[in-house]
């Protein structure tokens, strides 16, 4: 497996990869069946993000195929310059084998290098295994959005989560 930042060529990969990806969780924010981009949208949201030195998308790569992504977006705005938040998903059939941890621990090393201090996350209150990943890591919650998620005719929790990076 490789963890990597994600390149143009990736777009129509990545896009399958989004639409399988939000058929498999309810965790997730968008909606399974939402996820409307051509390969060409998508392929001008790359460059749009490899531009960005602020915004990171890490794709892993298993046979040639995209099996995770984490994404992290630092604060341009000067009194949250330290400040980023990111998303992380793996598809279903590479759960429990390290693929989150190490986008993780490599999302971890890019938001460093861009001068990032605090990594935020919201985190579905149920999602155990998601809580304990990062809880892995030294995130610590800090906070509760109550019944902020909608999912399947139910309100859930939301936790605020940080990591401060020393």
């Amino acid at each position: 497996m490789e963890i990597r930042k994600i390149k143009v060529e990736d777009a129509l990969q990545y896009n399958n990869y989004l639409q399988s990806v939000l058929s498999e969780t309810d965790y997730l924010t968008s909606v399974r069946g939402t996820f409307r981009s051509t390969v060409d949208q998508t392929k001008e949201i790359i460059e749009k993000q490899l531009i960005n030195n602020r915004y990171i998308n890490l794709v892993a790569i298993n046979d040639q195929e995209i099996i995770g992504n984490l994404t992290l977006s630092a604060n341009p705005k000067q009194k949250e310059y330290h400040v980023a938040s990111f998303g992380i998903s793996v598809r279903k059939a590479y759960y429990q084998q390290g693929i989150a941890s190490a986008l993780l621990a490599r999302g971890i090393e890019e938001a460093r290098a861009i001068q990032v201090k605090r990594i935020e996350l919201e985190v579905v209150e149920e999602n155990i295994p998601a809580i304990q990943l990062y809880q892995k890591f030294g995130f610590i919650k800090e906070g509760v959005r109550n019944k902020a998620f909608y999912i399947n005719g139910k309100y859930h929790n939301l936790f605020y989560m940080y990591l401060w990076l020393d």
